[in-house]
């Protein structure tokens, strides 16, 4: 995937306005992170802060069907075999 420097500077400047401070640190909840993304029909993952996987599924299936997860703090994100994956506690 090839990303320009104007696209990563909006994808800064967006994340940026949904982190709240707190203690010195950003956070952000996941349902804020996941309404950023813009692929609902792709694949997301979704792991503990231990690492073991909560729900693997079609992103909108997942932001429709575990809405208890809503108010979780993502630790960290990434692709992984075209896989969102996100770490949450």
């Amino acid at each position: 995937m090839l990303v320009t420097i104007g696209t990563l500077e909006k994808i800064i400047e967006h994340l940026d306005s949904g982190f709240q401070e707190e203690n010195g640190g950003y956070k952000m909840n996941f349902k804020d992170f996941m309404e950023m993304y813009d692929n609902w029909n792709g694949i997301t993952r979704v792991n503990d802060n231990n690492l073991d996987m909560i729900v693997e599924n079609q992103t909108g299936i997942i932001m429709d069907n575990r809405k208890d997860l809503y108010d979780k703090e993502v630790v960290s994100f990434g692709f992984y075999d075209n896989v969102l994956t996100v770490r949450i506690k």
